[in-house]
């Protein structure tokens, strides 16, 4: 589905609620596998978490996860710890081309059975479930947080708990911190000191060591075919999974609105005009997720953001730099939107901590360069960063600018969006300026499905071509 975005008036001043936050999400619905006592509130629609959900329900052998990159990392840490079962974890074709290999040999040093299908390093990955026996880990910690993330979910449930030394320079630290910061909320204690996260265990109690003497005692004494002994194993098993899933029998978690969704809106009321504002729900100013930054980040660009009764208004102000400088590293799913935002309203700027975007749904640096220079940007981008020129007046190029049609106004710059989410919902509010098309725009239901439904809310026409 293509579309076409324009906007003949201001900026609707509307409120608007936003699901779930997938990060959050996810990691929740990872952990209700784990511990079923848990119960999730505002569950993100997303298809990436509704994948994870999928998946986790699947009793199949091949487990296909399309293009969800997160459900892939955090799915390749716990079917590696399910006794008894053997699993294919495979993906889209983009998927297959993101490497896995830091969380592959870091599941390895624990224990874990995982195979290459197709290629060394990369997905599909043949998965067979056993317990993991070592507790302790070394990861490359500048690589994705999602690796370490998928370790620290599944550390409850390693007998000794896990020890996992962060080697590197850190990437994206607020997602780690969201990840223990959910962990403690279901009951699991950790702590994060210097390069060092500790989880412990929650077998790791009395309880749980006299029913393991028991256990032991009865297959000793009792249980001498080797039937019976896998049916001991089994119970034993399953006495200790209602076990661990006590540690959260009453747990209510409700998820925060997603902030990287918010920060589309960061983006409209920027380059909107003075004393718009969109309200926002629902949010928290003490926020898990990283991308809660957008406040700070925003200010700079000229935007106030007020939280009230769990929600945030977003009002546009009498200010527009010439030039800024920020380190995204630890938020880069936001740098694509600062970086439109930038361009729309003529601010140069040079963004840093960049490099996990090259290994996203697509090479997302490359894609920002190759369409904003559709619009007549001047911009370059290393492995790790990106400049921004400043400028006066938009110069869409013509070989990149199809006509509405008859009676449909001016031609649009059209935006690929290389089968990823961001690029399609980071170049929309660019229709302020100028007419702006989106090839392949249903792209957005992998975290936002409504997107386009709240854009017609503010006022855009959105037309299907």
């Amino acid at each position: 589905m293509d579309i076409t975005l324009q906007l003949h008036k201001p900026v609707a001043s509307a409120a608007i609620t936003i699901t779930g936050s997938k990060s959050e999400t996810n990691r929740l619905l990872l952990l209700q596998a784990l511990y079923p006592g848990i119960s999730i509130q505002n569950i993100s629609e997303s298809d990436d978490s509704i994948a994870m959900q999928n998946a986790l329900a699947s009793t199949g052998n091949v487990i296909d996860i399309h293009h969800a990159g997160t459900a892939m990392r955090f799915l390749t840490a716990y079917f590696a710890l399910q006794q008894g079962r053997t699993v294919t974890l495979t993906g889209s074709q983009r998927m297959r081309e993101r490497p896995i290999g830091v969380l592959v040999d870091a599941l390895r040093s624990l224990g874990a059975t995982i195979e290459y299908v197709e290629n060394e390093g990369f997905p599909p990955l043949k998965i067979t479930g056993q317990q993991l026996t070592k507790s302790s880990v070394a990861i490359n910690a500048g690589v994705s947080s999602q690796y370490i993330t998928a370790l620290l979910l599944i550390a409850g449930r390693l007998e000794n708990g896990l020890e996992l030394t962060l080697e590197g320079e850190l990437t994206s630290i607020p997602y780690i911190k969201m990840t223990l910061g959910l962990l403690n909320e279901v009951g699991i204690e950790n702590s994060f000191e210097g390069n060092t996260i500790t989880v412990k265990s929650a077998m790791g109690n009395q309880q749980w060591a006299n029913l393991n003497e028991d256990k032991s005692q009865n297959t000793n004494t009792k249980l001498q075919t080797e039937e019976k002994s896998k049916i001991a194993e089994s119970e034993a098993q399953s006495d200790i999974s209602n076990l661990k899933s006590e540690i959260s029998k009453e747990s209510e978690i409700t998820v925060e609105s997603d902030w990287s969704s918010a920060s589309y809106f960061y983006s409209i009321v920027a380059l909107a005009d003075e004393g718009t504002a969109i309200t926002l729900s629902s949010y928290r100013q003490n926020s898990l997720q990283g991308d809660s930054a957008l406040a700070e980040i925003y200010k700079e660009l000229g935007v106030e953001t007020v939280f009230r009764n769990n929600s945030i208004t977003l009002t546009k102000l009498n200010y527009q730099p010439a030039t800024i400088n920020f380190d995204l590293n630890n938020t880069p799913d936001i740098a694509q939107t600062i970086a439109v935002t930038c361009f729309g309203l003529g601010t140069g700027c040079h963004l840093t901590g960049l490099h996990t975007l090259k290994i996203k749904e697509t090479d997302r640096l490359e894609a920002l360069k190759t369409e904003l220079e559709k619009f007549g940007a001047t911009i370059s981008v290393t492995d790790h960063s990106l400049a921004l020129q400043p400028h006066n007046l938009f110069n869409p190029s013509e070989a990149h600018s199809l006509s509405f049609g008859e009676g449909r106004g001016e031609a649009a710059v059209f935006v690929a969006t290389y089968n990823d989410h961001r690029m399609a919902m980071a170049f929309a509010p660019l229709a302020i300026k100028t007419p702006v098309g989106i090839n392949d725009a249903g792209v957005v239901s992998k975290s936002y499905p409504t997107f386009w439904d709240d854009m017609k809310v503010l006022g855009f026409e959105v037309d299907t071509l």
